[in-house]
């Protein structure tokens, strides 16, 4: 993926990562069970908990923090790259 699609990026900004995004995921619907397996998709398990937290600068603050668990690290890798290149984080989809 990182090759084909990201690499070849004159750009590294949010739309130019989401474009390419959508051309592999684009791709990978259109040859999905090819190879017999089940239906593409991108999505993973996690468990999400609200946990207090000590606010990191304002001395007695507590803030309330989202603490999620993923089954295997490449979950966590693939949701933050998502999060952080594709722009899931500044709205630009559901998180």
């Amino acid at each position: 993926m990182l090759e084909l699609y990201f690499e070849p990026l004159a750009r590294r900004s949010t739309d130019a990562y989401a474009y390419a995004f959508a051309r592999y995921y684009g791709e990978m619907k259109s040859v999905e069970g090819i190879f017999g397996e089940g239906p593409f998709e991108q999505s993973f398990p996690t468990e999400n908990r609200f946990v207090p937290m000590a606010h990191p600068t304002e001395k007695g603050m507590v803030l309330l923090a989202e603490q999620a668990q993923f089954s295997y690290l490449t979950h966590f890798l693939y949701t933050d790259f998502y999060r952080e290149r594709v722009g899931l984080d500044s709205g630009c989809g559901a998180v």
